[in-house]
């Protein structure tokens, strides 16, 4: 079967998200929490912009439930309507920057597990949390108001590296990438009134499953699809019985 050539040609590429245009508006607070800025006064404080861009995924498998999860369905899949995507592994390899590459390697995008603030009673956890402590103490002898940009700046990755127990669940991964201006998209066309920004990896796309959700819709047709766009692309369904 011969393609369409601009499917050919336009490869699709991931696209992240920045940091301060999240669906959860407490992002980012949660260190900056734990380390003695008042939430309150944060939320209302903190509208500095940032070069900050990520994009989350869980790690997925029959042991741990998530890999036909209902709840997440419902949440983040559309009320289970759409399709769960789990990224080749090649792929993912060829997207981390490893300690051997240069700084100046723009291109690469670091990866992390997310901490959830009941982790950091572990003794597994010791070393973040002394960590922690030792910048808490540091922060109290500087005024933070009259430093919260340079302050904020300087902890403008690690801050989105923690989150809420309640959300353990998702068992959450990031891609975060700190972009040049250059490389930052304004969404002029998308849902929301407020244009959103965005950038996108140059690395073409690759997916090695998908998992239709239980309320998907034309199941036969879209599996079929996305059987003629990539052969390779392992296609199942949910077993969970939902309407």
């Amino acid at each position: 079967m011969k393609k369409n050539q601009n499917t050919e040609n336009n490869h699709s590429r991931l696209r992240l998200s920045n940091a301060r245009q999240l669906n959860d508006p407490t992002e980012g607070t949660v260190f900056l929490n734990q380390v003695g800025f008042d939430l309150c006064t944060l939320l209302q404080l903190d509208y500095e912009p940032t070069n900050i861009f990520l994009s989350s995924m869980s790690k997925s498998s029959d042991e741990n439930g998530l890999s036909d999860s209902l709840p997440v369905w419902k949440q983040y899949v559309d009320n289970a309507t759409g399709i769960c995507l789990t990224y080749d592994r090649n792929y993912l390899k060829s997207l981390i920057k490893e300690k051997s590459d240069t700084d100046d390697n723009d291109s690469k995008v670091e990866f992390y597990r997310i901490c959830y603030t009941k982790e950091l009673e572990s003794d597994d956890n010791k070393v973040i949390l002394e960590q922690i402590k030792i910048i808490k103490t540091e922060l109290k002898k500087i005024y933070l108001k009259d430093s919260q940009s340079r302050i904020l700046s300087e902890f403008d990755i690690v801050r989105y590296l923690f989150k809420e127990s309640k959300y353990e669940y998702e068992q959450e991964y990031r891609l975060i990438k700190e972009c040049n201006d250059n490389e930052i998209q304004i969404e002029k066309n998308g849902e929301m009134k407020v244009p959103r920004l965005f950038t996108y990896l140059s690395e073409n796309l690759k997916y090695s499953k998908i998992k239709l959700g239980p309320k998907c819709d034309d199941i036969d047709y879209v599996a079929l699809y996305i059987k003629c766009v990539d052969s390779g692309i392992e296609v199942t369904k949910s077993q969970i019985p939902y309407r």
